[in-house]
């Protein structure tokens, strides 16, 4: 039994690899200069896809999903309350409170979600599977155990918080180039890089600001949950 499965989930990875190949195959035939964007939203994607898959899999339980439905909203709640201060929003630091008490796979799945459901009132478009895929990744550094297991020392989470600035404003310069360019370019990418230093500095500051704001509120409710109904 626990052959066939295993059996089923490879042949369902190997689907989706093939399906991703012919895609991007058919968008780089017939799409000639935006092929750089058609390719790099199926594999932001493709990603985001993946993963979901893996959390309905192992974790995808109606309690977890509560819980992840309650940060998602804080999350994009944050982002709605400070919109009109660029780069300043609670949302990096939302996202790994979240993946530090409750694991890597459902801080893909906190910060990637806000990013779609926020764009739904700031306006959804072709950054959004990147905005998903970049805040989904810190989400998931920010879980893994060597991480998580130092969670309550302050140091290490605003050297996280700062990282977590760094990696959105450099992964997002990347569909700054793509999509004005067409095409990826490094001397373009380092262009956008140093006009870009003013936001990476909001986006590091603010994140280390709402993680000493909101890591032990939130951090205590996760815990306390935890220990009362044993979901993570």
């Amino acid at each position: 039994m626990q052959y066939d499965r295993e059996i089923k989930l490879y042949i369902k990875r190997i689907l989706m690899v093939v399906i991703m190949i012919i895609i991007l195959f058919t968008g780089v035939t017939l799409l000639d200069d935006r092929k750089y964007i058609f390719c790099g939203i199926v594999i932001v994607l493709a990603g985001c896809v993946m993963m979901y898959h893996k959390y309905a899999r192992v974790y995808g339980t109606i309690r977890r999903n509560v819980i992840i439905a309650v940060l998602t909203t804080m999350g994009v709640v944050g982002r709605c309350i400070f919109a009109p201060i660029p780069g300043f929003k609670p949302v990096t630091a939302i996202i790994i409170i979240s993946a530090v008490y409750i694991g890597e796979e459902s801080g893909f799945m906190v910060g990637s979600l806000i990013a779609l459901v926020s764009d739904l009132v700031f306006g959804l478009g072709p950054w959004t599977p990147f905005q998903m895929v970049a805040w989904g990744l810190i989400g998931y550094a920010a879980g893994m155990k060597f991480i998580a297991d130092k969670k309550n020392n302050t140091f290490v989470m605003i050297m996280v918080s700062a990282a977590g600035g760094i990696f959105y404003s450099l992964f997002m310069d990347v569909w700054s180039v793509i999509s004005i360019t067409g095409v990826f370019e490094i001397k373009k990418y380092l262009y956008y890089i140093g006009t870009s230093l003013p936001y990476m500095g909001i986006y590091i500051l603010s994140n280390i600001i709402f993680m000493l704001l909101l890591k032990n509120s939130i951090g205590e409710k996760l815990e306390r949950i935890n220990k009362k109904h044993r979901i993570f």
